[in-house]
């Protein structure tokens, strides 16, 4: 990912998720402490590319995630996938083997 889709990630993850999921992709954003069940922190599960993309576009039925397709164009939902990925990546650079 290039440092300006890098950039135009985390802005639209700022706008459309870090209420829910943290700033920092921990599950702990003001709105998601309210939510059952929880946001995913996702320093500890890492979705798979295919996953991310699938929840993202049609969200979890049953849940509070929705379906961002309806807000976010596929450009924006296919930033977002590695974005997501990044928060359990750098986690995992910081934990010593």
């Amino acid at each position: 990912m290039s440092a300006d889709e890098s950039a135009a990630a985390e802005t639209i993850y700022a706008a459309n998720c870090a209420s829910c999921h943290g700033e920092s992709g921990r599950g702990d954003g003001p709105a998601g402490g309210a939510l059952k069940p929880s946001p995913v922190n996702f320093h500890v599960r890492q979705p798979s590319s295919n996953r991310a993309w699938t929840v993202l576009n049609d969200g979890i039925p049953g849940t509070s995630m929705p379906a961002w397709k309806i807000k976010l164009s596929q450009e924006q939902i296919r930033l977002l996938v590695p974005y997501l990925q990044h928060f359990y990546e750098n986690d995992k650079e910081l934990t010593p083997p």
